[in-house]
């Protein structure tokens, strides 16, 4: 049976460092919005938990028990998006931060920061609305934002900005950004998700019972590009007569030749989710195309955020509020863990 454990508030990401977390781990600011991990050593792991109190900073030991890192809460402007071990990243309304990592893990006084507000691709949210997410490379070396247009029907873009990152500073140089577009318009239904090749990386775009892929691949300066979707395939799982809605992504570390991604999933009718939340394994080939690798299986957690471990062997699904469907059944809040078999179907924990 797969493990279950309760958070009171809303979970906006989470990431996996090491397969020595146990799934049972239940930590104990349970405000949290936020859980990440960055890996200093094979031998340890620190998990940042970011709060409206602050990132509250914990030590993973080998058993996986987790201890409370002196300082915390650490203060940081907007959200948390992640760490390379070196920088701490969040991200406001419309400036990118960074912030140095002592050799305890703990935050320091901000690095640099950027407005990304001032280049191209921040035009997308059509005064309407800000920035959706960011996300961290699998190197550490850039940093990538996306924006969400939030305007009429067929009218607007969404965009994709890339920053490299100083090691020496923390600074943010701008790379480029890459805009796309749908028949409709479609809000994204995922943050960007990196593929375990640092090559391509995906989203979700959703509108109604519609939903599709967007892929991206990553040029050799590191930034980037949209994929032509008539060169990158990926298939949704087959319905019983109905579309499927996105709810969360998670990609494995895996590299060449191929990699793989989870991803959480309604079947939808008209405009109403049916039935409970599923989730499929794909597998990401060279060229970036997902090949869907068959046999969902049921969450009893609502998703809204999934993490795989550097192993590739556990994966984690975040639950910030409970749903019904409209089978009568309940996925609740909380936190669940499954057995993640790459290529294969993905299993409970048993």
């Amino acid at each position: 049976m797969a493990h279950l454990v309760s958070y009171a508030r809303r979970i906006f990401t989470l990431t996996f460092g090491l397969a020595m977390l146990s799934p049972t781990i239940a930590l104990s600011q349970a405000s949290a919005d936020v859980i990440s991990a960055a890996t200093p050593s094979p031998a340890q792991a620190y998990v940042y938990v970011g709060t409206s109190k602050g990132v509250y900073l914990y030590n993973a030991a080998s058993n996986g028990s987790l201890s409370l890192v002196s300082g915390s809460p650490f203060t940081v402007a907007g959200n948390e998006i992640g760490s390379n071990g070196k920088y701490f990243f969040s991200l406001g309304t419309n400036y990118l931060h960074s912030y140095p990592v002592a050799s305890n893990g703990a935050i320091k006084g901000q690095a640099a920061q950027i407005n990304t507000a001032l280049y191209p691709g921040a035009e997308c949210v059509g005064g309407t609305g800000t920035i959706y997410d960011g996300t961290i490379d699998r190197t550490g070396t850039e940093a990538y934002i996306l924006f969400e247009y939030l305007g009429f029907y067929d009218g607007g873009c969404d965009a994709l900005q890339s920053y490299k990152i100083s090691a020496a500073t923390g600074a943010f140089t701008f790379g480029g950004d890459t805009e796309f577009y749908g028949g409709y318009s479609e809000l994204l239904g995922s943050p960007l998700v990196i593929a375990g090749n640092n090559g391509h990386s995906y989203t979700f775009s959703k509108y109604r019972t519609e939903n599709q892929f967007q892929a991206f691949y990553r040029d050799r300066f590191g930034t980037m590009n949209v994929a032509d979707p008539t060169t990158v395939t990926y298939p949704p799982p087959p319905g019983d007569g109905g579309g499927y809605v996105p709810l969360a992504m998670a990609s494995d570390n895996q590299n060449l030749p191929t990699s793989h991604m989870a991803v959480a999933l309604h079947e939808s009718y008209e405009s109403s989710p049916y039935g409970p939340p599923m989730l499929a394994s794909y597998t990401v080939d060279y060229n970036g195309n997902l090949v869907y690798n068959g046999t969902m299986i049921k969450s009893a957690v609502n998703p809204t955020s999934m993490a795989i471990n550097t192993q590739g062997n556990l994966l984690a699904v975040g639950g910030s509020v409970s749903n019904t469907d409209n089978s009568g059944g309940t996925q609740t809040s909380g936190l669940q863990v499954f057995q993640f078999n790459g290529a294969n179907p993905i299993r409970s924990e048993e």
